[in-house]
């Protein structure tokens, strides 16, 4: 085993075979037992999606949704309603819903083929850094992965949509830097700041492009011109998409509007949490997520110490473990740690298992005297069949409410859906709701307009220095629209008040609805046992969580399974304390 020079083995003409066992019929047989697990994944994926289709909405949901059906309406994001998030997630759920139609079907259709592209994604991602038979099990784990309750897999949240252009983006930025093509990084620029318009979560992933844009003018030692004629033109196109959105919100007058609430007010809610609070909402978030799937983050760390120690992994290893940084880096702002925020780690996650369960099979297979392709397979199945089994009620069995009540166990978000529905039925088209609580998907339910702005009333309630007025704005636009019908959501997930929050608005809706006279009470109960309730019948519900008014002097509404108008609930519900 002499060197190359000319002398033993090796021989003057380069190296002579060499009698050592060869991988690639292995990887060959790997490849294709990887690619049928893909298949059969997203096929199983696909059909618990389908199945799903009709769960209810949760807020975030009903904000999106609601904002899409102004939007659709011919109104700009900030003009009668605001929220701290940038409006890309808005205009996607426009698009959805202009052509699948304003249901819940539609939504969470439209969530499929998300995921199904982010899916691709990371196949096509995976084959570019790492090899084919480890990109088809990486999509396949992201395809579980994202469908993890504890991930909130079922909802449409903003972090879906962040992935799709943010991966587009990534894969766009390789082949930019390879090629040397300025249009291409341009392009990667302007998917990866549609990204941050989703959510601005996505301006990690911005981080990470010109980080990845540094390390490889480095790596080339190119010199100072490239890098700056490449971070302009990354840059260009990163601010792009932000530019044109500020324009169109300047020209319809709200630029202010949007400033404050994206700008101004986020800044004031990333600052609010503590670092115990951060730290237990992490552990609670994070730990959750893990438990539910530990076989596939377990793979994860196997995978991620395979591309650490293996020479073969060497090129794409600095763009991996930056990856997978800045993926964690998106999960932070503002150290909330809510259990979808971390579909964002998901893709850089589901590359790491991707190799660690191909590694998984290369160990195992001669340890049980098995081909790995089998090993591979089995492994999967029996992970696959564990996890459906643990998870059979919520995946087949469970209605959609039923897997609401599941997922949000202190959540009434089918409850809510009912309210909507109700409303929808008893109000003219040109009525208003005022929803006091933070309900906003009562509007998309019901087809009907917000008295208020004020979508939420969980920024009444922070502590931040806006509070207060908020409070008396959202007072007095309510006043001022005068809505025939308003409902008041007392329960304590609507409001999440702080021990130091402002009450005023308590005490301003108890006198607001003076002028009003509730026609329904829903009374919420476990287990599917809430219920509508009129008249006097609902003095003996404890407590009652959501009352819907009618202005005095309007016609009467009856409820479903009411006896006639409704009457008796002449004082406001006890306050949320």
């Amino acid at each position: 085993m002499l060197g190359r020079g000319g002398r033993g083995p090796d021989g003057p003409h380069g190296p002579a075979p060499r009698l050592t066992y060869s991988r690639k019929p292995v990887l060959s047989s790997l490849s294709r037992a990887a690619h049928l697990a893909l298949a059969l994944t997203l096929l199983g994926v696909v059909g618990v999606r389908l199945h799903r289709l009709d769960v209810p909405f949760e807020r975030d949901e009903g904000e999106f949704a609601y904002m899409a059906q102004l939007i659709l309406q011919g109104e700009a994001p900030f003009e009668s309603a605001y929220n701290m998030k940038l409006p890309g997630t808005y205009y996607a759920y426009a698009a959805i819903l202009a052509l699948g139609g304003e249901s819940t079907e539609a939504v969470h259709a439209g969530l499929l083929a998300l995921n199904l592209a982010a899916a691709a994604l990371v196949y096509a991602l995976g084959r570019r850094l790492l090899g084919p038979a480890e990109a088809a099990l990486a999509a396949a784990a992201y395809a579980l992965l994202s469908l993890e309750p504890t991930v909130l897999g079922f909802f449409a949240h903003a972090t879906h949509f962040v992935v799709v252009p943010a991966l587009a983006g990534l894969l766009l930025l390789l082949a930019g830097l390879d090629a040397r093509r300025p249009g291409v990084l341009f392009a990667a620029g302007v998917l990866l700041g549609a990204g941050v318009l989703m959510k601005q979560h996505g301006i990690a992933f911005v981080a990470l492009a010109f980080a990845t844009l540094l390390a490889r003018v480095a790596a080339e030692r190119a010199g100072w011109r490239p890098l700056v004629s490449g971070g302009l033109t990354l840059g260009l196109g990163t601010a792009l998409p932000y530019a044109l959105l500020c324009l169109h919100l300047l020209q319809r007058g709200v630029f202010d509007t949007f400033w404050h609430w994206t700008v101004v007010y986020a800044r004031e809610y990333v600052s609010a949490v503590s670092p115990g609070g951060a730290i237990y909402a992490l552990w609670l978030s994070f730990g959750s997520i893990v438990l539910s799937s530990w076989p596939l983050w377990l793979a994860a760390v196997l995978g991620a110490w395979e591309v650490a120690r293996r020479e073969e992994r060497r090129r794409s290893r600095a763009f991996l473990a930056a990856f997978g940084l800045f993926s964690a880096l998106a999960v932070t702002p503002g150290f909330y740690f809510r259990p979808h925020y971390f579909v964002l780690l998901l893709p850089a996650a589901s590359l790491f298992c991707g190799v660690g369960l191909l590694r998984a099979a290369e160990l195992l297979a001669p340890r049980l005297r098995a081909p790995a392709a089998a090993v591979l397979l089995a492994g999967l199945a029996a992970m696959l069949g564990a996890g459906a089994l643990r998870r059979a009620p919520e995946l087949f069995s469970y209605t959609a409410d039923q897997t609401s009540h599941a997922v949000y166990q202190q959540e009434f978000f089918p409850e809510i859906r009912e309210v909507g529905l109700f409303l929808r039925e008893r109000a003219d088209p040109e009525d208003a709701i005022a929803v006091i609580g933070s309900e906003p998907q009562i509007y998309f339910y019901a087809r009907r307009r917000s008295a208020s702005g004020y979508l939420y009333t969980y920024p009444l309630m922070e502590p931040q220095p806006f509070a207060s007025e908020m409070q008396r704005r959202m007072a007095a636009e309510v006043e001022r629209a005068e809505p025939r019908f308003a409902v008041f959501v007392n329960h304590g997930s609507s409001w999440s008040p702080w021990p130091n929050s402002d009450r005023y608005v308590f005490a301003w809706a108890e006198g607001f609805l003076e002028d009003y006279r509730p026609i329904a009470c829903y009374a919420l109960r476990r287990e599917g046992r809430s219920r509508f309730v009129l008249g006097e019948a609902w003095r003996g519900i404890r407590p009652p969580r959501i009352v819907v008014y009618e202005r005095r002097g309007e016609e009467p509404v009856d409820a479903p399974g009411s006896h006639g108008p409704g009457r008796g609930l002449d004082s406001l519900p006890p306050a949320v304390k």
